[in-house]
């Protein structure tokens, strides 16, 4: 009678964990998992989930895949599909001082990218080893088309500023699909 209980509960998790890339089981957390026999217990738990849904047949997989597809999403191939494309403007610097001056002339353009129709999310990436400096301009796919008709927005101007940078070479850019897995 407890079993037939849990079960419902049990399909709930399962599929909550499904349907969210961001909900993770919490099963083998180090501060809740005192002991190795609560581990495989709740490793054996996490499989028993999943040999339930797997039993209730495609209820994850359906409501999964009308999670990850959507009519407005294009798909470069079958399973590769996208709804944010991402503009990255990269270069190559020499030292600190350079490093300081590409970011102070970077952070002018943070207002102007984060304004842009679409906008969805501005990423720095820096290698101190490589001496790689990357600026991530990621936008909903629909926009896009409009911000590069548009010159990609304050991107000529820092790319033309950026070279004239002691220290600076190698003034790059590149498009292409930018997704969350």
């Amino acid at each position: 009678q407890s079993h037939q209980r849990a079960a419902p509960l049990l399909s709930v998790s399962v599929v909550s964990v499904c349907l969210s890339e961001r909900t993770a089981p919490r099963f083998f957390d180090p501060e809740i998992a005192f002991s190795r026999h609560e581990f495989f217990g709740g490793a054996l738990l996490v499989v028993l989930c999943i040999a339930y849904v797997i039993s209730r047949g495609p209820l994850c997989t359906e409501r999964t895949a009308a999670v990850l597809s959507s009519p407005n999403m294009p798909e470069i191939a079958p399973g590769v599909s996208f709804d944010t494309v991402a503009r990255e403007w990269r270069l190559k610097w020499s030292d600190p001082a350079c490093l300081e001056a590409v970011q102070a002339l970077a952070a002018g353009s943070f207002d102007a990218l984060k304004a842009t129709n679409g906008f969805k999310s501005l990423h720095r990436v820096v290698c101190g080893e490589c001496h790689d400096y990357k600026l991530v301009i990621a936008l909903d796919a629909d926009a896009f088309g409009a911000f590069a008709s548009a010159g990609f927005g304050p991107e000529p101007d820092f790319l033309a500023k950026v070279a004239q940078i002691p220290g600076v070479s190698t003034v790059e850019t590149q498009t292409y699909t930018f997704m969350a897995m």
